[in-house]
């Protein structure tokens, strides 16, 4: 004889009697102690308290992922590249005028990053508006992955026509 499903069980989080629909159910079968509601304010809390040791953690999985898979991660890189020619086409042109501006002392590379200050780090150019190239914040890489998360960029090529030049 198999064990008798339960149809409600206490969650020890709220201290509630809930319906057991309300649980995970771990592969095993065996429901967790604590309803999904507070599963999810536990697992919020610990990924504050986390998160470089989250962020550390999934770093090393992608690495791990890209050297298991290079072939997948090259079709992934190049597949890319040919749906966004135009828009890696216009952010080299804007590097390549920051880097050449820079050689030439028109632009100066500060050591420290002018978001968090932090030292010490790779420090990249972040355009706002590729149509000025050398309009740039200095900033270290967190920094610029956060900036261009936030704020998308969008850049007019010609016929007035937008292409988007950040996350999608």
């Amino acid at each position: 004889m198999g064990r008798k499903k339960l149809l409600e069980k206490f969650c020890n989080g709220c201290n509630r009697i809930l319906p057991r629909s309300e649980f995970y159910e771990r592969s095993n079968g065996e429901i967790v102690w604590c309803c999904k509601e507070c599963s999810l304010k536990i697992s919020k809390k610990y990924n504050k308290l986390n998160q470089e040791k989250i962020r550390e953690t999934h770093r090393i999985a992608l690495i791990r992922a890209r050297e298991n898979n290079p072939e997948l991660y090259k079709n992934i890189n190049k597949n890319w590249e040919e749906k966004n020619k135009e828009r890696k086409k216009i952010s080299c042109r804007a590097s390549s005028k920051v880097q050449k501006a820079v050689k030439k002392g028109i632009l100066i590379k500060p050591k420290e990053c002018q978001m968090c200050k932090k030292t010490n780090c790779r420090i990249e150019a972040s355009h706002s508006d590729y149509s000025k190239p050398l309009d740039v914040l200095w900033v270290c890489v967190s920094c610029h992955r956060k900036l261009d998360y936030k704020n998308p960029k969008t850049v007019k090529i010609y016929n007035n026509t937008n292409i988007d030049c950040g996350y999608v």
